[in-house]
This record gives C-alpha cells, structure tokens and sequence, in this order.
C-alpha cells in the first residue's frame, strides 16, 4: 500500500453530464402535453455524493478536477470531429452542474483543450502534484492511452489499473485503427477492435507505427491521411503541451 498522498484527478465532464441527465423528470400533464424538469439542488448534491464516494473508496486527500473547454484544438486537425454533438440536446441542468464544479470544487478550464488532456497532462506532469500517488478517475476507455494510475467508479471491483507506457502507446495506436464514432473519427475503413488487435500484434512490420500505415495503405489512404487519426486519438501528456505558453506540441511517430 503507498504510503504517500492520493491526489483524485477526475473527469468533470463526465460526472456533470451523468448528474444532469439522470435527474431529468418528464411529467405527462395530460392532453398530449409533457414537459421536462430538473431539480438542480438534488443533481448537485447527488454528484457532490458521487465525487465524496470515490474520495472514500481511494482513501484521497485533494481532489482535482477537469472540465472541457467549449473549443479544442482537434477540430483544428478535423473541423468534423464531434460534429454530431452539436446536434444533440445536452441535458437540462448541465451548466449549472459544471458551474458548481468550478465553484465547489475549483475545476479547471483550459482554452482549446477537452477534460481527457488535462487529465493526462496531470497525471503524466512529475512537477504536479508532487510528492502524490495520483489517480485518474474515469469511465472513459480513452484513459487507456494515458500511463496512468487509472480507477473506473463504474468497476470499482477492478482497482487501481497501472497501466504503463507501453500499453498506453499500444492502446493509442489500437485507437487510430478502430476510430471512435462517439467522437467522430473513423479510423482506418473496415477496421474494428479484433482485426486492429491483429495487426498490432502480427509481426509484419518493424514497427506499431509502420504496422498502422500498412493498414491505411491497403485502404489507399496516404501515412498523412494516418497521422490525422492518430492525433485525433492521442489525448495529451505533459510533453504535448507548454501549459505556460498554451502550446500545443502534436503527436509524431
């Protein structure tokens, strides 16, 4: 058991939308007439519940959360990338959600970047936090490409993974293969979870990196075309980005 601090850097983004949909209340008034309604104190205090749980369960001392920006940087690289979204109705209550999480619990906002970065620019910075055990708390499978101490609040029973570099580099380019339809990145055609495992782990190439390419190749799309994909997949680590310029350095082979 570490004997230092645990540090919780959790996906605000996650537990807002979560709170806000699940305390949605639609009321048939009768003659076709429905509304829908959110008590936002029972939302805040639900979540607030929620967050003191994992708290309780790691045993942490501080509590960092991350939210998205309303702009990131991806759609610089894909001005598609979760497009869909836009045309989704996003919960009743769920600024008011966020808000109290910037007010309560000092969540962070950072121009261009979404909740996953911040998360992996944490967690992967020695200068933040230090002196902490640190530990993601996400149901997002995306925080498989961050070398983490990662934790799901939906699978307690699993633990604190580790997940290491090299599975995190693996798991990155397992993502610019399959695509996300969620986030609105395709991958490469026709390729989904099994025959990506496969190509990975053949032994065809000298490298993952040359692996990936083939397989675009053999969709004639160009190493580019790629490199597209693996950026949209790659969440950030603290030598992506210079949180004091803001800059953003891209992901390269």
């Amino acid at each position: 058991m570490s004997t230092k601090p645990t540090t919780l850097l959790i996906d605000g983004d996650i537990y807002a939308y979560k709170h806000a949909a699940g305390s949605e209340v639609p009321t048939d008034w009768g003659d076709d007439m429905w509304t829908l309604h959110t008590d936002v104190a029972i939302a805040r205090k639900v979540m607030d519940s929620a967050i003191k749980a994992c708290v309780l369960a790691l045993d942490a001392q501080k509590v960092r959360v991350a939210l998205s920006h309303k702009e990131c940087f991806r759609r610089d690289i894909d001005p598609n990338y979760k497009a869909s979204r836009k045309k989704s109705r996003k919960p009743i209550g769920l600024g008011a959600l966020r808000e109290h999480l910037m007010v309560e619990w000092r969540a962070v906002v950072v121009d261009n970047l979404e909740a996953d970065d911040l998360l992996g620019i944490w967690a992967t910075d020695p200068m933040y936090e230090v002196g902490s055990r640190k530990i993601i708390v996400s149901t997002d499978k995306d925080m498989q490409t961050i070398p983490c101490n990662l934790w799901n609040p939906d699978h307690p029973s699993r633990g604190v993974r580790v997940i290491t570099n090299e599975f995190a580099d693996d798991y990155h380019l397992f993502q610019t293969l399959c695509g996300d339809s969620t986030d609105g990145y395709g991958g490469c055609p026709s390729v989904g979870p099994t025959t990506a495992r496969r190509i990975l782990d053949a032994d065809t190439a000298p490298t993952a990196w040359e692996k990936v390419v083939n397989s675009f190749g053999r969709k004639n799309l160009s190493e580019e075309e790629a490199l597209v994909q693996a950026r949209l997949a790659r969440i950030l680590r603290t030598e992506n980005y210079n949180m004091r310029r803001g800059e953003i350095t891209q992901w390269k082979p």
